[in-house]
């Protein structure tokens, strides 16, 4: 396995401090947010950084208390207070994220998943403009794939998580962009006694194939039926996953468990 990059502990001058904007759809559960939360976090080790987000959820993930949040959600209600009613939300959301790039002075954006990724390239401001692809681009249909290639022939880089993603566009996005995989942190060692368990955690939705999990698990049982599959995610195909497990015969093989906020904070 590979190490992490070594980041320096010595704190740079003043004059040498970045201002970092990202830019996140919320700070609850979700992949993307877990790892936006992880980068803020040691960003501001080094840096001035400041987290905008769109949509008010629990927080799931830790953030440093160093970290300046901006929540839109409150600015928006700011509005409404002094009996401003917005219509055009989208056009509301690049005059705020234009108005934090010029009082904090934003050398830098970086933002996660699709409207952010939009409205980081649509607002003006900040020198160095940064999209990451999360999705599978086919998955999300013609008019996503449209979009995002749109806003990343506007950024100055696009960071994507693996080859198969990134060829799906053009060599003028391809021939700036990066690939950076998800990065694991775990905290805990695995227990010396094997458990026999296999889990999966994310969201049951299509664009995450337990289908095709469940499918090979069982293909799997036939040969191991010592181990058992524990998936873990908001129950949106919830049903339609407990069939297909019953449909293989795997009811007390196969468990189907759903997210907790609470479970997530616990193990932060």
């Amino acid at each position: 396995m590979q190490r992490p990059t070594h980041i320096p502990s010595e704190i740079p001058p003043e004059s040498k401090k970045k201002n970092i904007l990202f830019l996140i759809s919320s700070i609850g559960g979700g992949g993307a947010e877990r790892v936006a939360c992880r980068l803020v976090s040691e960003f501001v080790k080094n840096n001035n950084v400041y987290l905008m987000y769109f949509q008010e959820k629990e927080n799931t993930y830790y953030i440093s208390p160093k970290v300046n949040l901006i929540s839109f959600s409150k600015i928006h209600q700011e509005y409404i207070n002094k009996g401003c009613y917005i219509k055009n939300m989208k056009l509301l959301r690049i005059i705020e994220i234009e108005k934090i790039r010029r009082k904090y002075n934003i050398n830098i954006t970086i933002s996660f998943l699709h409207q952010p990724n939009i409205l980081n390239v649509t607002a003006g401001g900040c020198e160095l403009k940064i999209c990451s692809e999360r999705n599978d681009p086919e998955g999300k249909g013609i008019d996503y794939f449209n979009e995002m290639t749109s806003s990343y022939e506007k950024a100055d880089k696009v960071v994507f998580q693996t080859n198969y993603s990134k060829n799906k566009y053009s060599f003028q996005i391809k021939n700036k962009s990066v690939i950076i995989p998800n990065p694991i942190c775990v905290t805990c060692l695995a227990d010396r006694i094997s458990k026999k368990k296999i889990v999966g955690v994310g969201r049951l939705v299509p664009q995450k194939n337990h289908e095709l999990l469940i499918k090979a698990f069982a293909i799997f049982h036939k040969i191991h039926n010592e181990y058992i599959l524990a998936v873990y995610g908001i129950e949106s195909l919830l049903n339609e996953l407990e069939f297909l497990v019953k449909e293989f015969g795997l009811n007390n093989y196969i468990f189907l468990k759903v997210f907790l906020m609470k479970f997530m904070k616990n193990k932060r």
